[in-house]
């Protein structure tokens, strides 16, 4: 399958059982949703996260990381709140992951069962993304020093990419250690690292817009809606509202181009 027809695929996915994967995304994204609305009632007190979409977690932490790097001081409510991101992220792939696989398969997989599946794989998969998030600190590292540094730092960001976009899956799915895991997902793309990730990367975008979209529109309107609450309000509930429409078929997408790559990788090899 190439990418526009696995992306119908997941669409035909997630379509057929919208209830269950729904339910799952926002199980996952409690924590935040929890952070946002302490956010809201008592402002003085709590950081509203600067995102709400959990797929932009990875540019967060890089953005942060980079500014601390530049200033030479933490910001101590953005890293917790960022925290919270990346960890209500791991748990939305733990969740649902699993549950796109057992239908692709054409098994049937309840919330609770998913649930039990991310509890036992969660600390797998936190050591798994150790990796990928120290990668990324270091190339915050060196955009802060130079601008040929900083060369350096989209470059290696560029060749660990494609070495962590199936991390989660193998993990999930065939129950690998960490190293392990970060392996064998750079594996699966050998010789079409640069068809997959390049398509990968303009769904990336497209996903990136349609999610930042709401939060922009909210952004826009502040000209003509007095700033407070409310507005804040508005914002983090379209955000939201992004998220279930658009993570689902991203973890979908990955997963079923994860199981194209596996099929493909056993008809050379047999």
């Amino acid at each position: 399958m190439d990418m526009t027809q696995i992306m119908n695929a997941s669409l035909g996915l997630l379509l057929g059982s919208p209830g269950v994967f729904l339910a799952a995304l926002v199980l996952a994204n409690l924590p935040l949703l929890l952070w946002q609305v302490g956010a809201l009632t008592a402002p003085d007190a709590w950081f509203i996260p600067p995102r709400y979409r959990s797929g932009q977690d990875l540019y967060g932490m890089l953005g942060l990381a980079g500014r601390i790097f530049t200033i030479g001081k933490i910001d101590v409510p953005s890293t917790i709140a960022l925290m919270v991101s990346l960890l209500t992220s791991l748990l939305q792939s733990a969740l649902i992951v699993p549950l796109v696989a057992a239908h692709y398969r054409g098994r049937t997989l309840s919330l609770l069962d998913a649930l039990a599946v991310a509890q036992r794989a969660l600390p797998r998969l936190l050591a798994a993304w150790a990796l990928p998030f120290v990668t990324l600190l270091a190339a915050a590292w060196l955009y802060a020093q130079s601008n040929v540094a900083a060369v350096f730092g989209v470059v290696l960001l560029l060749v660990g990419f494609p070495c962590w976009l199936f991390l989660s899956q193998v993990v999930l799915l065939e129950d690998a250690a960490p190293g392990r895991a970060w392996q064998r997902s750079a594996a699966l793309l050998r010789r079409r690292v640069v068809n997959i990730v390049g398509t990968w990367l303009i769904f990336e975008l497209i996903f990136v817009v349609i999610t930042a979209l709401p939060t922009f529109v909210m952004g826009m309107s502040a000209a003509l809606y007095p700033p407070g609450p409310r507005l804040n309000a508005l914002t983090i509930l379209a955000g939201n509202l992004a998220i279930l429409l658009i993570e689902p078929l991203r973890e979908a997408m990955a997963t079923l181009l994860y199981f194209e790559q596996r099929r493909r990788r056993r008809e050379k090899d047999a």
